[in-house]
């Protein structure tokens, strides 16, 4: 079955607002700069309904993705059950994963038939991955394995320029420790899968001495690595790749203790990390286990610094209490003692990396001039240690859907599964199916046939965190098979889930559709109209309607044009009998069928059927340049969306001058020619449409 998009033309209507859909805010700090084809880290809201007369319909703009879970499930929309017409309080989890390089922004809306939609603004940057200012060769000299490349590394990111303890240190947090709100990201207390326990004002809440004898007072600058290991000794008592920004009473129940695994904490933080005797290795004294979000970037700057300073970290344990010597192996190759290395491994293959290290090893770079290595390429981690691979996903994605926008295009989306990241490979149903081997690195191109071959022409079409992508490049006409795979590590670490994996089929576009259009002529009849620019194989149209979106009856057969590279318009005029147009919608699809007896639907097209009581007049439309919008009464406080004809917001509270009953707008010269759709919702809660024509 095939997708087909459409222009859905809407009427001039009038909702009145029967349930209430609640949200916390209507918007959300920026995503900031985020890596395309990564996830940037999840921001949580809130929402609640109440008296609503259908289920709650949440969407996403592009780039963004939303999920019920805090790590997997991650999609570009969602439908939430109203239960006797209500919605109990729900956490909803939205990141930014980029596919584009540039400025990204929208609405969530959150919408209900009969209700006032609601909405938040969300906004990212998509950007290419690079090191910034850097060389892109900055790691060409990194080659071989284990010692020899720790030694190569380590003549890399040497000689760093160092900075003061104070207030060196403290004037680093305000770019590498800093959340997306603004506020101290302390990995001691913050949490995003869930409410932090507090949270920190920068500058305002730092340790100056006093306070600090409960949680929530101070923060102060934890050393990862304790300054006891190398006496306090610069450059690593300033070091901040390996100093986070912590709660000053968190940090002193940690005191020393190395990090380990804890069951039988004698003492939890308000965020959940613990203290007690470690359970898991050789070594049995008390250590301190932060929760899972920082345990890889605690293993990352352990291995760091292993790194930085492997002609000094041999000679550390002779500075150290026992406790604290237990963990290093008096060496420069492995440095650490083998239940330590098991832990830091462990850790960093369980918590990749995330978009918060990258922007702090960022951040730390511009400062010191030197990076860490194992956040920007973590496969040197089993490079120099060795050590398992990371676990395999237990969780496939789901929900796939495939929609066509082109007769050669298709976009691809799904519900992620429980992997860190996930790729997308496509073939000709002809072809036989060819499946991702593991530690194989494979190199995506949107573009069909330009990504890694798999073998057969199982080409990688996508390969990251998100759940979206749009591929290009395929034939006309013809059948593909999708399958997507989740998979836990990178590079030539990675781990595939290959059992289950998500799949289907499906058939590109046998016609190059320019429009459909659906609208009332008159107070009775309703024209439906489309036109294609090319067609192959295509035998007939069937227009098909609905009086509640199911199930669907034959009004009307219109013979295609078999082949054709020509503009073709099409158009049929509906009569809805038996009171129809006393109901709050009706619903058309065209049904596609070729000469060889296949079919597709195209999406279900709605015609909201509310009349206003209040004429509004555009003029003129079609338009050039500029339009004015006249009604019969002043409008209360109105917000004009414009949308494409794909439905997607592409100018948010599109600026106007109004004067009485007349709204003039005056700064669409550079909008594109062709169909929009125009949505007033004003301050009374009604909410309306208004087809637009741009010449």
């Amino acid at each position: 079955m095939r997708n087909y998009i459409f222009c859905v033309l809407l009427l001039i209507s009038q909702i009145t607002a029967a349930g209430t859909i609640n949200i916390g805010s209507t918007t959300l700090p920026s995503f900031g700069n985020v890596y395309i084809f990564h996830s940037s880290v999840s921001q949580r809201i809130s929402i609640s309904a109440n008296s609503l007369s259908a289920n709650l319909q949440i969407q996403v703009p592009s780039g963004f993705e939303i999920s019920l879970q805090y790590r997997q499930g991650y999609t570009s929309s969602l439908t939430l059950t109203a239960t006797g017409g209500n919605i109990n309080p729900t956490t909803i989890y939205i990141r930014f994963s980029p596919s584009v390089v540039g400025l990204q922004n929208g609405l969530v809306s959150f919408a209900s038939s009969a209700s006032a939609t609601q909405n938040i603004s969300v906004t990212g940057t998509g950007i290419n991955w690079g090191i910034p200012t850097a060389p892109a060769n900055y790691y060409s000299t990194a080659t071989g394995s284990a010692t020899a490349l720790k030694t190569a590394l380590h003549s890399k990111i040497s000689g760093h320029t160092v900075q003061s303890y104070t207030p060196g240190v403290w004037n680093a947090f305000y770019t590498t420790d800093v959340q997306p709100n603004g506020k101290v990201w302390d990995i001691y207390s913050t949490r995003f899968d869930t409410v932090s326990p507090y949270e920190f004002a920068l500058g305002t809440d730092q340790d100056n001495g006093t306070g600090g004898t409960s949680e929530g007072q101070k923060y102060n600058r934890e050393h990862s690595f304790p300054q006891s290991y190398f006496a306090n000794a610069s450059p690593m008592v300033s070091d901040i790749h390996h100093i986070f920004a912590t709660d000053k009473r968190v940090n002193a129940q940690r005191g020393d203790l190395p990090y380990g695994i804890v069951a039988s904490p004698n003492w939890t933080s308000l965020n959940g990390s613990k203290r007690g005797i470690n359970t898991s290795g050789t070594y049995t004294g008390d250590v301190f286990e932060p929760v899972d979000e920082y345990k890889g970037d605690v293993a990352r700057a352990y291995f760091y610094l292993a790194t930085r300073y492997e002609n000094v970290i041999g000679s550390w344990s002779a500075n150290t209490p026992e406790s604290d010597a237990i963990l290093l192996a008096n060496n420069t190759a492995t440095v650490f003692e083998p239940w330590f290395l098991n832990i830091l491994i462990g850790w960093h293959n369980s918590d990749p990396v995330s978009d918060k290290e990258i922007k702090r090893n960022n951040a730390i770079y511009a400062i010191q001039d030197n990076r860490n290595p194992f956040i920007d390429s973590p496969q040197f981690v089993r490079k120099i240690w060795g050590g398992p691979l990371p676990n395999t996903p237990t969780v496939n994605a789901s929900n796939l859907s495939i929609s066509n926008q082109t007769n050669t295009t298709v976009r691809i989306s799904w519900a992620s599964g429980n992997g860190s990241n996930r790729i997308v490979v496509m073939r000709p149903i002809t072809s036989t199916t060819t499946i991702p081997a593991d530690s194989v690195r494979y190199i995506a191109s949107t573009v069909y046939g330009n990504g890694s071959n798999l073998g057969s022409n199982n080409f990688v079409v996508y390969n990251g965190s998100s759940s979206t992508v749009t591929v290009t490049g395929l034939t006309m006409g013809t059948s593909y098979n999708v399958s997507v795979y989740e998979y836990n590590g990178w590079y030539q670490t990675s781990k595939y889930r290959v059992n289950g994996a998500l799949t289907n089929n499906f058939t590109t576009l046998p016609v190059s559709w320019l429009y459909v259009n659906a609208e009332k002529t008159t107070p009775k009849l309703i024209k439906i109209s489309w036109s294609t620019v090319s067609e192959q194989n295509n035998d007939f149209f069937t227009i098909e309607r609905s009086t509640d979106g199911s199930p669907f009856i034959a009004i009307a057969n219109v013979a295609g044009k078999g082949n054709s590279n020509m503009k073709n318009a099409y158009s049929v005029i509906d009569d809805p009998d038996n009171g129809v147009l006393e109901l709050p919608n009706i619903y058309y699809r065209i049904k596609q069928t070729d000469r060889d007896g296949l079919y597709s639907y195209s999406d279900v097209m709605v015609l909201s059927n509310f009349i206003s009581n209040e004429q509004i007049v555009v003029s003129p439309n079609p338009f050039s340049q500029t339009f004015t919008l006249t009604s019969e009464n002043k409008l209360p406080a109105p917000v004009f969306n414009l949308k494409d004809v794909n439905g997607k917001t592409i100018d948010k509270q599109l600026p106007y001058e109004q004067v009485n009953n007349q709204i003039y707008f005056n700064q669409l010269h550079s909008l594109p020619g062709g169909y929009y759709c125009l949505q007033i919702q004003t301050a009374d809660g009604n909410i309306r449409y208004i087809k637009l024509i741009k010449q």
